[in-house]
């Protein structure tokens, strides 16, 4: 005939062979050892002890005396509800609705180098470096053409800024680029 028993600790209960009398065993649900005693009704072992009861919300075992349930957090103090109130209802946020968690420190860096608008910022530079004689006249067309897709990935994603970074690549690409064009154009003529 198998034993049952409740575990001390957390009332789980506990099933095993005649021979597991006396002996220690670890509860399955809370880890923790515990001698299995004899009992003589097997029915006590059936139902909780007096000192807990079923938590209203969840319908897990907890402690009688217990202010919160530990399994679904819900405060169990009922001093200031009618007895025979419903609980309330459980309000559950879907996993959508949290923001995302973004640290201060990325959006500081993302203001000043916009590294998620790879366009912008590579306009930028390109029409920075567009001052340099000859090469600048190819780095000022390719910074009026990354511009605009900066512009463009800046407006569809509002997160991804840069929007001052493509246009500097834009003004400088143009400026410095066709400065080098009309040059080149000049020195061929004389």
């Amino acid at each position: 005939m198998p034993v049952r028993a409740r575990c001390p600790h957390c009332s789980a209960l506990f099933e095993g062979p005649a021979e597991s009398v006396g002996r220690e065993v670890t509860c399955k649900q809370c880890e923790r050892p515990f001698t299995i005693e004899q009992t003589s009704d097997a029915a006590s072992a059936e139902r909780p002890p007096d000192d807990l009861m079923e938590c209203p919300y969840c319908a897990e075992t907890i402690k009688a005396r217990a202010k919160k349930c530990r399994f679904c957090g819900e405060r169990l103090d009922t001093s200031d509800v009618a007895a025979d109130s419903p609980p309330p209802p459980v309000v559950v946020v879907p996993a959508y609705a949290a923001p995302p968690i973004r640290s201060s420190s990325d959006d500081a860096i993302n203001v000043i180098i916009p590294y998620r608008n790879a366009p912008a910022l590579v306009s930028y530079y390109l029409g920075i470096f567009s001052i340099l004689p000859i090469v600048g006249t190819f780095m000022g067309i390719t910074a009026v053409i990354l511009g605009i897709m900066g512009l463009r990935k800046a407006s569809q994603n509002p997160q991804a800024r840069g929007k001052v970074h493509a246009w500097v690549g834009i003004i400088t690409g143009f400026v410095f680029g066709f400065v080098w064009i009309a040059l080149l154009l000049l020195a061929s003529l004389f």
